[in-house]
């Protein structure tokens, strides 16, 4: 598929979303609304973080991603 026709419906393994709830771009509402429509998704938030949580929390992010990857 191409990129226009992409549904994230399509998803059929975990999924991991990681957000900041001060994102500005991506509100946290859309985020969860994005993980609401994965199959087996887990969604993780981040008090006063922005838009990129791996850069402003790498420990706590990596901790949390390899958290979800051994389960």
């Amino acid at each position: 598929k191409i990129w226009d026709e992409y549904d994230i419906t399509d998803v059929e393994v975990r999924t991991l979303f990681q957000w900041g709830t001060e994102d500005e771009w991506l509100p946290l509402s859309f985020g969860r609304q994005l993980a609401s429509q994965v199959p087996n998704a887990e969604f993780i938030r981040y008090e006063d973080v922005g838009h990129l949580p791996m850069e402003e929390h790498p420990t706590v992010t990596a901790t949390d991603a390899a958290a979800f990857l051994d389960e």
